[in-house]
């Protein structure tokens, strides 16, 4: 991805994006953050908001795991 981004070729770092996607069964936070990158490099913010915003779905699933694991383990970070 990071190649294609540097020559400025969007297209084939989202296919690329696409692919690793694919082939890890899911979204990968670094693929994420690179392909928003190279959207941004290549001039194309609205492909990095797609991303942006597919990606941050994932947010709350991963925040209410956490809450559980957390009661789970008694273990109480955000109380002061």
């Amino acid at each position: 991805m990071e190649a294609f981004g540097k020559r400025k070729e969007l297209k084939n770092a989202l296919t690329v994006f696409g692919a690793l996607k694919d082939q890890l069964g899911g979204i990968n936070m670094f693929a994420c953050r690179s392909i928003i990158d190279i959207c941004g490099h290549c001039g194309s913010s609205v492909q990095a908001r797609i991303v942006f915003e597919v990606h941050d779905i994932l947010w709350p699933q991963l925040i209410s795991l956490l809450v559980q694991l957390f009661l789970y383990l008694k273990i109480y970070p955000f109380v002061f």
